[in-house]
């Protein structure tokens, strides 16, 4: 599926050039015909070697509608630059041109339309001279490849040599490396009878089928595709580059406009700014913080631009820059945008980050990952897209990236030996970290123990549960973090403490400490029946001299650690003992013979085979 556009000032012979190619009227609304100019998008379509689908959009050529013209020019392969013989080069014809260069679309025809009413050699040869000698201006900002200039006239030739010009190109093209992210830019939503709401758009990053589910961003309503056709002809599956009308389930027309985007249900992103390299084609300089129309795929919005690293952008350079958005949008990773000020386009860009951290205008490390995303470093997209994740898994991250699969392993493994990257394993899933992004998650779960521990003066540890919902990622990713870190201990893989950390008591929680620490190392093995207050309760637990072998039941841990000695002696001598042996060992009752031998069973010293105790090897 290839997608072509036209491109030119008004009234050069577009929508004719369109039709005579296809044999398709593009004018479709009426008041389009009375003015006789394209106000909206015009599409047509033909087979290309009775194998591929060929899709054109006719863009309007009026100042007014220049802002439909930028709607059709995103997934285009080939423009066709239409310029009138007996008027040349003109307003609309340039900003046009600036227009698909901004787009980085590079790949142009020429078409010199009306030869034949101005059937003068030396005037049509001094124009096609001018229009190339145009181009090449241009080609030290945009890089264009014009293909070819083709005069035309009344005859068929002239439409054939075109047609024969566009096949040559299209056989040429590279197959695209298309993700599995599907999503379509809507630029028409009506209502049709019997069918309901119908959305049309080019669809791009992969393939919609019917039946899929999806979110109409940014509103992140939901719908089901119940059919689609491209080109007039129904289809189950809506293919990458193609031109399609999809039929929406669940939604009524009111609650989608031109400029959302449909995308499959598990992805919903949107944003509200993101990080860009722009360059100024205006004759002014542009000054940071300045407001802007913004327009990208089939939406444009208000906008300001803030300028890294610079105060102002001079005409003709480029430079790095965050665009704050007036509401939000759903967009990728280098997607290309255009910038417009009071009716006039002054320049546009490629969105290298979307949803960036705040950082000062100023600064340098981040503007060397701006340049490095620029320039395509395949490793600086791949730290990109982990640090725009919260989570993600190597397999989706693979996805993402969009490199060959020996590409993205060697890049892979190259960052994970410099030591930028590392791998957490969780069962059999393989998470992957920026040690930066690990570093900042260790540093938020110090501040949340912290805080905590600040809040609950008695406490001296935090459930991790607790840790986990509050960051947003999973225990056993926080349990491998915490493992490596300096500052953060782990008890029994359940409850979290920072090291050297130590309870801060009162006067008068000393006092009460103190005097259940006597009374405990006093009853020795025989707890009585002593009732200690909630708060003294919590004390003894984050008391290292003592030791909880069952609920609020304490024994010291000298004490223990006698009740150990005196139980090995009898197994080593005896090779077991029996619970009632240790009863009348330790002088104290069967129940808490019982929670001692337990709790040696768990810390491993002892082991229970039937009514005997063994020593673990």
């Amino acid at each position: 599926m290839y997608v072509i556009a036209t491109a030119g000032h008004i009234d050069h012979g577009k929508t004719t050039l369109v039709k005579r190619l296809t044999g398709i009227d593009t004018d479709r609304l009426p008041i389009e015909k009375d003015r006789g100019m394209s106000i909206e998008l015009g599409f047509a379509h033909y087979n290309f070697q009775n194998k591929y689908q060929v899709s054109i959009i006719d863009v309007p050529g009026h100042e007014k509608f220049i802002q439909n013209m930028i709607a059709g020019m995103h997934s285009i392969d080939l423009v066709i630059l239409v310029v009138e013989a007996g008027e040349g080069i003109m307003k609309q014809t340039e900003e046009h041109l600036d227009i698909i260069g901004l787009l980085g679309i590079n790949k142009i025809i020429i078409t010199i339309t009306k030869c034949d009413l101005y059937n003068e050699k030396e005037l049509l040869n001094k124009l096609e001279n001018n229009l190339k000698k145009y181009i090449e201006s241009k080609n030290d900002i945009y890089n264009f490849d014009l293909l070819e200039t083709i005069k035309i006239d009344a005859s068929d030739t002239s439409i054939e040599k075109l047609a024969n010009t566009i096949d040559t190109f299209l056989l040429k093209i590279p197959k695209r490396n298309i993700i599995n992210d599907p999503r379509l830019s809507i630029d028409r939503v009506f209502t049709l009878k019997g069918f309901g709401t119908v959305v049309t758009g080019t669809a791009t990053n992969g393939n919609f089928q019917i039946g899929d589910s999806v979110h109409v961003l940014p509103t992140k309503n939901t719908a089901k595709i119940r059919g689609m056709q491209i080109n007039g002809k129904q289809v189950n599956e809506g293919v990458n580059g193609a031109r399609l009308a999809i039929n929406l389930q669940g939604i009524a027309k009111h609650k989608i406009m031109r400029g959302n985007v449909i995308r499959l249900i598990n992805n919903a992103s949107i944003t509200t700014r993101f990080d860009a390299r722009i360059l100024n084609i205006s004759k002014n300089n542009i000054l940071t913080n300045k407001k802007i129309s913004l327009h990208v795929g089939t939406v444009h919005l208000d906008a300001r631009l803030k300028l890294l690293n610079q105060d102002s952008l001079i005409p003709h350079q480029a430079g790095f820059c965050q665009i704050q958005l007036s509401s939000p949008i759903s967009i990728n990773q280098f997607d290309r945008f255009i910038i417009r000020f009071s009716g006039t386009t002054i320049g546009g860009g490629q969105i290298l980050r979307i949803n960036p951290l705040k950082f000062k205008r100023f600064n340098s490390r981040e503007i060397d990952k701006l340049f490095e995303l620029y320039k395509k470093n395949k490793q600086a997209i791949i730290i990109n897209i982990i640090e725009q994740n919260q989570s993600i898994q190597l397999e989706a991250l693979r996805k993402i990236a969009v490199l060959e699969v020996d590409d993205f392993d060697i890049n892979i493994e190259q960052l994970i030996h410099s030591n930028q990257i590392k791998i957490i394993y969780v069962n059999s899933k393989k998470y992957i970290y920026t040690n930066k992004k690990i570093e900042s998650i260790e540093q938020r779960m110090i501040k949340i123990i912290s805080k905590y521990l600040n809040t609950n003066k008695i406490e001296s540890n935090m459930e991790i549960k607790k840790i986990s919902q509050k960051v947003e990622i999973e225990i056993p990713i926080l349990r491998s973090i915490i493992e490596n870190s300096s500052e953060i201990i782990i008890d029994n893989k359940s409850f979290c403490s920072l090291k050297n950390y130590s309870i801060s008591l009162t006067k008068k929680q000393q006092s009460e400490l103190s005097h259940a620490l006597v009374i405990i190392n006093d009853y020795q093995f025989n707890p009585n029946n002593t009732q200690f207050t909630q708060e003294t309760v919590k004390l003894l637990q984050n008391d290292k001299g003592i030791k909880e072998i069952s609920k609020e039941v304490f024994i010291s841990v000298d004490n223990y650690e006698l009740a150990i000695q005196l139980i090995k002696n009898v197994i080593q001598n005896n090779g077991s003992i029996t619970l009632a042996e240790s009863r009348d060992l330790l002088k104290t009752n069967r129940r808490i013979a019982q929670l001692l031998l337990e709790f040696m069973d768990k810390e491993l010293i002892t082991i229970r085979k039937g009514n005997i105790r063994n020593l673990v090897l």
